[in-house]
């Protein structure tokens, strides 16, 4: 089983990689840590090319080490209900549980990171006010959801939700999204966050979020580019800045992160 598509917006570059001080990279630690002016700035970039990603039913996102709930009060449930306002979906954070709290993954190997997270995870549908699902190609109807995350290194995390996920429900479509995939020099060569600085600076952090943390300005709906199967998210603006990964064959070994 994969991920149906996985997308990121910009690169990590952490401060252990030993190159100068990467803005980007600061501002995603800061709408980690939920402080604005950053979360409201990222949440507009993100609404502004909120067009370019999959349309999905229902938003979750990943928890914390310290979590085993999600609380509605960080900065990825603020993203999550800003991009599920622009985009008709629901955001639904306490779908995802933990059945105990994990020991931070930062600096440990693969191996380490899989066995601290193996069946970590539960997901349950809940609530009775829940839209019809989508249609996929061939009019069949399941419901498509989409994991949010702030950093990504190894993608361990959301692959062991996917996993949960995709268990109890395998014929829905799951895909990722995440603000920040960690550099990877064999991978993305020389790759960098130069454009996307530009577009954050004028993104703007003066608009007001309502209160369950939307955007009430979003993208025009009627809007919608469905990128192209098999290619990450980068710069949506940019076409010819896409990265093409496999096709449906490709297994855990090969996902983008």
């Amino acid at each position: 089983p994969s991920l149906a598509s996985a997308h990121h917006l910009a690169y990590y570059f952490p401060s252990s990689h030993g190159r100068e001080s990467d803005t980007i990279s600061d501002n995603i630690l800061k709408f980690k840590d939920n402080q604005e002016p950053f979360v409201t700035k990222w949440i507009n970039l993100v609404i502004s090319d909120v067009d370019s990603l999959p349309l999905v039913d229902f938003i979750v996102r990943v928890l914390g080490s310290d979590e085993t709930s999600a609380s509605g009060n960080t900065s990825l449930d603020k993203l999550g209900r800003a991009m599920a306002e622009a985009t008709d979906a629901n955001y639904c954070p306490t779908w995802v549980e933990k059945t105990r709290q994990t020991q931070p993954l930062k600096f440990m190997g693969k191996a380490a990171r899989q066995n601290e997270l193996d069946g970590i995870f539960t997901f349950s549908i809940k609530g009775k006010n829940r839209p019809n699902p989508r249609f996929n190609k061939g009019g069949k109807r399941f419901i498509k959801i989409m994991i949010l995350d702030d950093v990504t290194t190894t993608g361990s995390t959301i692959k062991e939700l996917y996993r949960t996920i995709h268990k109890k429900y395998p014929k829905c479509p799951v895909h990722a999204f995440v603000l920040g995939k960690t550099f990877d020099s064999w991978v993305d060569g020389e790759a960098n966050n130069n454009q996307l600085l530009n577009r954050f600076n004028n993104a703007g952090g003066e608009k007001e979020l309502d209160d369950n943390g939307a955007i009430v300005k979003v993208a025009d709906k009627g809007r919608r580019v469905v990128p192209k199967k098999g290619f990450l998210w980068k710069y949506p603006n940019n076409p010819n800045d896409l990265t093409t990964i496999k096709d449906d064959s490709w297994d855990d070994d090969d996902l983008p992160f």
